[in-house]
Parts: structure tokens; C-alpha cells; sequence
């Protein structure tokens, strides 16, 4: 699961994610954008080399479904390295939301 926000107050159910991990077969990386000066995940945009990097062999990426969840520009994103990626669009499950 990669979980994407601005800042580390934007990683919302941080607790309640990371307890999924002690239960399902689930790995969570955290991608800020703006990061404190001591974090040490992944920062800056969602790019195919982190993508490619957390998911399984190329082949078995179109067997997979993908589910987005976000505002309409980082679901656009997702979606443009996605297709890059070949995964067939209905294998892409999205959800968008803009903030007030």
C-alpha cells in the first residue's frame, strides 16, 4: 500500500494501517512530499521507479487490481504511471475528492 501526503500530519490512520500490517500479508510505504528533515521514506512525487520498485514482476502487474484514492491531480498521476505500467484500466479502481 503506498500512502501518500503532503506532510507527516497529512498520513491519516497511520496507527490503523500499520496494525493491518500485524494481520494481512500488507506492506504500507509512506510518501511525503514535503518532508520533515529527519524522515527517511520515500519523498517527492510518485514516480515508476517506486511503483516498479514496490510492486511484483512486471507480468503479474496486469493480474492485479489497483485501488486510488485521492484529489483529482494525484489520481491523474497515479493513473498516467499506471498505464505506463500496462496495467489494464479495468484492473483501476478510483475514488477522487477535492479539498475544500
Amino acid at each position: 500500500m503506498l500512502v501518500i501526503a503532503r506532510t507527516f500530519d497529512g498520513l491519516l490512520f497511520r496507527g490503523e494501517l500499520h496494525q493491518l500490517t500485524t494481520q494481512l500479508d500488507l506492506t504500507i510505504v509512506e510518501l511525503l512530499r514535503c518532508p520533515p528533515p529527519d524522515w527517511t521514506q520515500a519523498t517527492g512525487d510518485i514516480t515508476e521507479l517506486l511503483l516498479t520498485s514496490q510492486l511484483p514482476d512486471t507480468p503479474y502487474l496486469a493480474q492485479l487490481d489497483y485501488y486510488l484514492c485521492g484529489p483529482p491531480p494525484l489520481i491523474t498521476e497515479a493513473l498516467t504511471l499506471l498505464n505506463r505500467l500496462n496495467v489494464p484500466p479495468t484492473h483501476i479502481h478510483t475514488e477522487r475528492f477535492d479539498l475544500i
